[in-house]
């Protein structure tokens, strides 16, 4: 089942979550918000048996910005 949520999670247009958390069921996004305790709570009283994907949605400037802060030896590839 996650393998499913996590396909439709590469496929949705999920723009308009950007900075938010989401809950994934049934290829569809069932939950969003800024905390993930409220998705999280949220999700459990709507669907109390499932077990839907959580992810964060992140800024289109978040990766670029996470690369640049980590150290040089991680971001260069190695060589084998």
């Amino acid at each position: 089942m996650i393998e499913q949520e996590y396909n439709a999670f590469m496929k949705l247009d999920l723009t308009p979550y950007i900075g938010e958390w989401i809950a994934i069921y049934n290829r569809k996004v069932v939950a969003h918000g800024k905390s993930f305790k409220r998705v999280f709570e949220g999700t459990k009283k709507k669907l109390p048996t499932k077990n839907p994907l959580y992810t964060f949605v992140p800024p289109k400037n978040f990766y670029p910005s996470l690369w640049k802060s980590w150290p040089k030896e991680l971001t260069t590839p190695t060589r084998f």
